[in-house]
């Protein structure tokens, strides 16, 4: 099909119908978008408008792709957002912005989560902003700063819990412990969990 429409292209651009020969270039780059003519067997005037249309296109591309990345963004769909930037590669530049305000974007409403307590939700947060900018080290530190939260307050639950078994309080004591599960997330409280 490629060789037909630049043969076709070709043609056009004799008889000097230059729209005509955009339209097959245009249908050969869809085609094929890493295509490209090679300069030692043809004009610079053909190489010039193909490399145009080529240019064009992948701009056009890239704008299309940019629009669906910021709606997925919006809607938060963290998957949908990620299988676009690693489709869309490195030839976007706005498709690398928009990791980049993706990871800002989870990195702030994690921490927003972290003031709140609300450590599942912070960590959830956390890990979706290394999912776009795995090199930022500020939503590791957090990581680490929640799980230490959650050690801290799997202690003082069982603290509270030992002190009512030993009170013979056994009604708290299950209630005491049912949170203490609860906060076992990631495994943070194994350990107090055993003992």
């Amino acid at each position: 099909k490629i060789d037909v429409k630049l043969q076709l292209a070709l043609s056009h651009i004799g008889l000097s119908e230059t729209q005509e020969a955009r339209t097959r270039f245009a249908e050969i780059c869809t085609l094929d978008p890493e295509y490209s003519l090679d300069p030692t067997k043809f004009a610079p005037k053909v190489v010039s408008l193909f490399d145009d249309i080529k240019a064009q296109q992948e701009k056009t591309q890239c704008e299309t792709l940019c629009k669906e990345a910021e709606k997925l963004l919006d809607a938060e769909n963290t998957e949908g957002l990620l299988a676009l930037i690693q489709r869309a590669g490195t030839k976007c530049s706005c498709i690398a912005a928009t990791a980049l305000d993706a990871a800002a974007h989870f990195y702030q409403l994690g921490v927003d989560a972290y003031k709140k307590e609300d450590s599942t939700a912070a960590l959830g947060f956390f890990r979706q902003a290394l999912k776009f900018q795995p090199d930022n080290n500020l939503a590791r530190s957090y990581i680490d700063l929640t799980h230490n939260q959650l050690r801290l307050v799997a202690e003082r639950l069982f603290l509270e819990w030992r002190g009512q078994v030993d009170a013979r309080q056994f009604r708290p004591a299950t209630a005491t412990y049912r949170q203490l599960l609860a906060a076992n997330i990631d495994g943070s409280a194994n350990d107090v969990v055993d003992r």
